[in-house]
């Protein structure tokens, strides 16, 4: 051997020996343990108990991902889980403690989004990705410069129309003994939307965008959920071909009724543009930026009016189970309306702040039925370490607000609809605020949220102001029981279920004409 080989041996030894140390016995990952979780088996992990074999979302009697997450953290008496698939890392947060800690207070760290396929669709055409774009930096900015508090006013004018034309669809329904109340509602969250982002009103119009949002939505709501599918742990699962890849075939069902709901209102959009009949909405305030060559914004534009709807209809579907299930708690809301609004005229945005019952009603609706019962997933970007436990680079995060918002010492018998919980009384400090847990945490809030409270407050005290909400009859005169039954995956949202709305006075009638 060379003296200069000689010379290069000795000098790498010691360097990996060092290597070696700090690798497996001064790094944290040698120091510290993984949180809590089950064990799974060699290679694969925990992947027999995971969402893709044990949870179809199409099966009702499979529990929850967030049930099953709640039970874990009891089995291992811990409020940070830890789940590993294939290698993958994941972490389930079951407390408001470990998610304040984390998502918030280190945002820095915990920010990031993990890759996942359903942010692409498969190839929704590669310039103009199909993704969940409610979390982009440059999506997040548009969204709250324009729906900022301070700037909600200049929306309440359609939105006025809006619960006006659902109000007299539900009168009709009335009229026609109808229960099928499900379109008008989604009709009225999507209305509002498409005319804030495109400005369209036409009623032809919504109905077709409205269609193309809920079937787009049926994909975003599997897809969105981390770990329902095998591609999510393994991009090799990219390959139609392989055992595990139906997801692929599932994607591309979901991707036309996407590419439509991404490229239709863009196109009219262009066609009004060209007209000279535009209306003032995001899209046209933005527009000037996306001619500047900047794709990135049109990107954004186009991609956001499914991202706006998610959660819109849930909410006020979950309100209305909710009211049809606890009459004395609707009624409670009707006196309230009475006396602060009167029955001459219909409750609006300036009655808001003096009906605290009411708004009550909204809170409590958002903390027992989440719309997004798991939050989207977070992604570490360098390892950390947290109460002891070591937390790997790379680890997809999942905060389990269903949790949260069912936690007994904040929230004494959560499971029971209780909007009393949020109204103020005198020498008692109200619970935490379900807005804290129900749109998303740290950067990550949905910036929309204002917005979308405004929405579904204008709906709810409309309907309470003029219908009683009660249950179906069956031909033989019998009532029909509503099951609290909700959907899984990323956005949770009622089984359908039947009921009527009774106009509550003659007066009503002519009320909502007027």
């Amino acid at each position: 051997m060379s003296s200069f080989t000689s010379a290069h041996t000795t000098l790498f030894i010691p360097i990996f020996l060092l290597y070696l140390y700090h690798r497996f016995v001064h790094s944290p990952r040698s120091r510290f343990p993984l949180p809590p979780g089950p064990k799974g088996l060699p290679i694969i992990g925990s992947l027999l108990d995971s969402a893709i074999f044990s949870n179809d979302s199409n099966t009702k009697s499979c529990e929850p991902e967030w049930k099953t997450y709640l039970d874990l953290g009891k089995k291992f008496n811990s409020d940070i889980i830890h789940i590993s698939v294939l290698g993958d890392h994941t972490v389930v947060l079951n407390s408001a403690n470990a998610t304040d800690d984390l998502l918030e207070k280190r945002s820095g760290i915990y920010s990031d989004r993990p890759g996942t396929f359903s942010p692409q669709f498969i190839k929704a055409g590669r310039n103009h990705t199909i993704m969940l774009t409610a979390y982009h930096m440059f999506l997040r900015k548009m969204f709250h410069q324009y729906f900022q508090p301070r700037s909600l006013a200049k929306f309440h004018p359609f939105q006025r129309k809006a619960v006006l034309e659902l109000l007299d669809s539900l009168i009709n329904l009335s009229k026609d003994g109808e229960t099928e109340f499900k379109g008008p509602l989604q009709r009225y969250a999507g209305s509002v939307i498409l005319r804030a982002i495109y400005g369209i009103t036409t009623q032809e119009d919504q109905e077709h965008y409205v269609s193309l949002v809920n079937r787009a939505i049926l994909g975003i709501a599997q897809a969105g959920s981390h770990g329902n599918f095998l591609v999510d742990y393994l991009s090799i699962f990219e390959m139609a071909w392989l055992p595990g890849a139906g997801f692929k075939r599932k994607a591309k069902a979901w991707t036309q009724s996407a590419v439509a709901l991404r490229d239709e209102p863009w196109e009219k959009l262009q066609t009004s543009v060209a007209a000279g009949t535009a209306l003032d909405c995001l899209a046209t305030e933005n527009l000037d930026k996306a001619k500047k060559d900047d794709t990135q914004m049109e990107v954004m534009i186009r991609n956001c009016t499914g991202v706006a709807y998610l959660g819109k209809a849930s909410l006020l579907l979950s309100t209305v189970l909710s009211l049809l299930h606890n009459p004395d708690v609707q009624a409670r809301a009707q006196r309230e309306l009475d006396t602060v609004v009167g029955t001459s005229r219909l409750p609006d945005f300036g009655d808001r702040e003096n009906l605290p019952y009411l708004e009550a009603i909204l809170t409590e609706s958002l903390r027992i039925y989440p719309v997004l019962p798991l939050a989207v997933p977070h992604h570490s970007i360098e390892d950390d370490v947290y109460e002891g436990y070591f937390i790997p680079k790379g680890t997809t995060f999942v905060a389990n607000s269903w949790a949260i918002l069912h936690n007994k010492h904040a929230y004494p018998d959560p499971l029971k609809f209780n909007p009393e919980r949020f109204v103020q009384k005198e020498g008692e400090k109200l619970p935490p605020s379900p807005l804290l847990y129900a749109f998303g945490y740290g950067r990550r809030q949905c910036p929309g949220r204002p917005f979308a409270l405004d929405n579904a407050w204008l709906a709810i005290a409309c309907i309470l102001a003029t219908f009683n909400i009660k249950k179906a009859i069956n031909q033989d005169g019998t009532e029909i029981e509503a099951e609290i039954a909700y959907t899984k995956g990323m956005v949770s949202h009622p089984e359908d279920f039947k009921c009527r709305f009774v106009p509550r006075s003659t007066g009503a009638w002519g009320r909502t004409s007027n």
